[in-house]
């Protein structure tokens, strides 16, 4: 790991530590809390938000339960030596790590025609993996995009909880989710009027809209974070977060000044003539249908994180620190019994639950509080409930050590049952007890009365890199020692004998390999270790000019070459880091990392770029004079055939992904979720749906034919049209 992603990496740890009040609304609440905030990170979410004050610290020795979290960043403490595998796989003593360097492959154009190499008889049956590595997309965790062409007439429905048929969401500039489905985002608001009229909003500014045939990206014009959302009617939809408050009449959206200031953290109410907004600046709004005024909340150090409303003379508003407040018509008076408060919601005046933290689920019957306390210290995000027999509560556990668990709670009218989704879930809303979604970081689960749906993902670890053959062909690798593969309307996942996987070249189909921990071939039918215990974890760029032609670059004096038959040693001109290499034939291959060089068919040799002191980790290519690469610093320099040069920089961050085109047509990708588009004299800012905050970051790029990709990390996979 180099010191940029070292850094990158300790701001997502501390950014979980950040939480963020989301939006309720009559029948439905959203609440966000440090313990919740490092389980989204863990899956790909921490937004940071207008405060941090949650105490969710639990004992440890509650720890390391659950599914959600994966980050176990571990790098060899010594480099083991390369090992040639004949008949017998070597194991590989590098664990997985999520939060591990990212090293994008920079692609390559099709080799020769001639026949493969002579490789070892060790296949992934030797790991316990199926041999067939696309042959069974019922084995395989296979990811349906077909509508990424076609639209949600060509994508057939989901398996599981009745979710009708899902549209792309795309954004304005084309760039379109494929991994995870329907958008990749964090959302933090759900509401609605029906089973056809859903509304959801989060990170980014993203709004969403369910019709009942599927989920549509809605253009509001707010480019930051939204928290909340309230829906009273098909034309009557109010949205708030960082930037305020919007509203939707039916036909467009309008910014709303309510006479206060602050980041929008709980709508609630029953009409737009009885409508609460609370803000992180401890004020709280009533509008009536004489206008917007502030009420007093009778707290002095603390302000809602959620807000429930019956009618314009009864309301709840609950938060941290003791803030438990009432609403009758005329004043807020607290309520005694509970400290910490996140969610609300109610059947009647008279059966109201409360979500708390460290376990406790309060329940107010019209006079009094009543505590549940559940073995696990549970603190609840969010509550909504069809009937009082009918009650649904989001929560999550954070220990000290281990996993973030993250499940729903069911109350039945006698007592709460644990359901684990197998997702993220935050925020619940519902027209039924047959209709209710849950919304989360890369999750959108609908329940039909009978079971949930899946969350559509086929990895959530780091993508690292990929390698694009045709629209219809496309292979990445991941930081689980996964191999994706798109067949133009699936992506789907197979495990190697590989702990760790940084990069992915080809030829062909039957004629793929990936580096990492080990270095694999891949023949069409199975894949075989060829190196294996290469002894880097996040420096291992390969690149294949031919069958009998592959080339793999490692943080050390030397490349491996791969003749045909064998590995060669041949030196490094600068010996350093290698993160990308890319050629246009066997006689002209370019590496870049620490310091570029170039391979003539017979030596290698450094080069000077003009990058001066910034790194360099991405290369691509269209032809053998363009010949471009991206690194620190938003870095761009290009080669022409008889020099390198520097390009106007796009950006002053640090840029991890490249793909050329040709000379007019370049895209790079920032760490921070941007791409840029160079169209042979200046540079556009292309929005690529992931957004501009962590969890999300773009590691690299790639492409072929009309379709170009953007990976990065918690298996975040964007994809446009040219």
């Amino acid at each position: 790991m180099n010191r940029k992603h070292a850094q990158a990496v300790l701001l997502l740890a501390l950014t979980a530590l950040l939480i963020l009040p989301a939006c309720s609304s009559t029948g439905s609440g959203n609440a966000r809390d440090a313990a919740a905030e490092a389980g989204r990170d863990a899956q790909g979410s921490s937004e940071p938000g207008p405060e941090a004050s949650r105490d969710s610290a639990v004992p440890a020795d509650q720890a390391g339960v659950g599914d959600v979290a994966r980050d176990t960043a571990a790098g060899p403490a010594d480099e083991a030596p390369l090992t040639e595998v004949g008949s017998d796989q070597a194991s590989d003593p590098i664990q997985s790590a999520d939060a591990a360097e990212a090293r994008p492959d920079a692609g390559a154009a099709d080799g020769p025609a001639d026949r493969g190499p002579s490789l070892p008889d060790s296949s992934l049956d030797q790991a316990g993996a199926d041999t067939a590595f696309f042959a069974d997309a019922v084995k395989d965790l296979a990811l349906d995009t077909a509508g990424l062409d076609g639209g949600a007439a060509d994508r057939p429905a989901l398996d599981g909880g009745g979710v009708p048929s899902l549209a792309e969401i795309c954004t304005s500039d084309g760039w379109c989710w494929a991994n995870p489905l329907p958008d990749g985002l964090a959302i933090d608001g759900i509401d609605g009027t029906a089973s056809d009229d859903y509304w959801a909003v989060g990170q980014s500014g993203i709004v969403l809209h369910f019709d009942g045939a599927g989920w549509q990206r809605i253009d509001a014009g707010v480019s930051k974070y939204l928290s909340c959302v309230r829906a009273f009617a098909r034309d009557d939809v109010w949205i708030g977060g960082e930037a305020g408050l919007s509203h939707f009449d039916g036909t467009g959206w309008t910014v709303v000044d309510p006479g206060f200031s602050g980041w929008i953290a709980t709508l609630a109410g029953t009409s737009s003539e009885d409508l609460w907004a609370a803000t992180t600046d401890d004020s709280i709004g009533h509008r009536t249908a004489a206008g917007w005024s502030i009420v007093p909340s009778q707290a002095s150090s603390a302000s809602p994180w959620r807000m429930f409303s019956f009618s314009p003379s009864d309301a709840w508003a609950v938060g941290s620190s003791g803030y438990l407040r009432h609403w009758d018509g005329q004043q807020w008076t607290a309520v005694d019994g509970a400290y910490e408060t996140y969610a609300v919601w109610g059947a009647s005046p008279s059966d109201v639950w409360i979500g708390g933290n460290h376990g406790e689920m309060y329940h107010w019957n019209g006079q009094s509080l009543a505590t549940t306390t559940f073995p696990t210290q549970w603190l609840t995000n969010d509550l909504w409930g069809s009937s009082a027999s009918d009650v649904w509560a989001a929560v999550s556990y954070s220990p000290s050590t281990g996993q973030t668990l993250v499940h729903l709670l069911h109350y039945d009218g006698n007592q709460w049952n644990d359901v684990d989704p197998k997702s993220t879930p935050f925020k619940l809303h519902g027209s039924a007890a047959d209709d209710i979604w849950a919304v989360g970081h890369g999750s959108l689960q609908h329940f039909d009365g009978a079971s949930w749906s899946p969350r559509l993902s086929v990895t959530d670890d780091t993508l690292m890199g990929m390698w694009a053959r045709s629209d219809n062909d496309a292979f990445a690798v991941d930081s689980a020692g996964r191999v994706l593969h798109w067949d133009g309307s699936h992506w789907s996942a197979k495990q190697t004998p590989a702990t760790f996987l940084s990069s992915v070249t080809g030829t062909a189909d039957d004629d793929v390999w990936v580096a990492g921990t080990s270095v694999l071939h891949f023949d069409g039918t199975a894949w075989t270790t060829v190196l294996a215990n290469t002894g880097y974890l996040s420096s291992a760029a390969i690149w294949a000019a031919g069958r009998t032609d592959v080339w793999v670059g490692f943080d050390g004096p030397f490349f491996r070459h791969f003749n045909g038959t064998s590995f060669d040693s041949l030196a490094s001109a600068t010996g350093g880091v290698v993160l990308s290499i890319w050629g246009s034939g066997p006689s002209d291959v370019w590496a870049v990392g620490a310091g570029a060089q170039h391979w003539d068919g017979a030596k290698w040799t450094r080069v000077d770029t003009g990058s001066g002191s910034n790194e360099l980790h991405a290369l691509s290519g269209s032809a053998s004079n363009n010949v471009w690469a991206a690194g620190d610093g938003g870095t761009v320099v290009r080669w022409n055939g008889l020099g390198w040069s520097a390009v106007t920089r796009p950006t002053t961050d640090d840029l991890y992904g490249i793909w050329v085109a040709g000379p007019n047509e370049v895209y790079v990708a920032v760490w921070s979720g941007q791409i840029w588009y160079w169209n042979g004299s200046t540079w556009t800012a292309q929005d690529s749906g992931v957004g501009d905050r962590p969890p999300f970051q773009l590691n690299g790029m790639a492409g072929a034919g009309s379709r170009i990709w953007a990976f990065g990390n918690n298996g975040i996979l964007v994809t446009k049209r040219r």
